[in-house]
C-alpha cells in the first residue's frame, strides 16, 4: 500500500533494535556470544543471527551459544549453537568450554567444577580447573 510503512522485524517479540544482555568469550581463536534464552521468547531468525554476527554492525561472533534450562536429570544446562550464517550446529568443543566457564563464573557449577551439559549433539562432561582452564 503506498505510504504505509511495513512492520519492523521482531527480535524476541520486540521491534529492533533491542537490548540483549550477553557475554562475549574467546577460546582458541573462536569467539562466542553467550546469552540466556528468554522465557517463552522466540529466538532470532537466520537473518537476525547473521546481523548479530556481523563484525562491523553487530556483536560479531563465530557462534552464538544460547543457554536454556536443563532438559534432563543431572544436567546443569541445555544449550543451542548458532553459526554466524544463522544455521544451527549440534556441538562445538570450544563453545562447550566457554559455556562451562560461564556457568562457573555465574556460580552455577558444583564444588569441584564438574558440569554436565546437554545440546543437540548429546551430553558433554566438562570440568573447570583451579587455574580457570576448562576440559571437556
Amino acid at each position: 500500500m503506498p505510504g504505509s510503512a511495513s512492520a519492523p522485524p521482531l527480535f524476541f517479540g520486540y521491534a529492533l533494535p533491542v537490548r540483549i544482555e550477553f557475554t562475549k568469550m574467546h577460546a582458541l581463536g573462536n569467539d562466542f556470544m553467550i546469552f540466556e534464552a528468554p522465557a517463552g521468547g522466540a529466538l532470532p531468525s537466520r537473518a537476525q543471527w547473521r546481523a548479530l554476527a556481523d563484525r562491523h554492525a553487530g556483536v560479531g561472533f563465530d557462534q552464538a551459544l544460547v543457554l536454556e534450562p536443563p532438559r534432563s536429570a543431572g544436567s546443569h544446562a541445555y544449550y543451542r549453537i548458532y553459526n554466524a550464517d544463522g544455521s544451527e550446529a549440534e556441538q562445538c568443543g570450544n563453545g562447550a568450554r566457554c559455556i562451562a566457564r560461564y556457568l562457573h563464573m555465574q556460580g552455577r557449577s558444583p564444588a569441584g567444577g564438574a558440569l554436565r551439559m546437554d545440546s543437540a549433539g548429546g551430553a558433554i562432561e566438562a570440568r573447570v580447573l583451579a587455574d580457570g582452564s576448562v576440559t571437556v
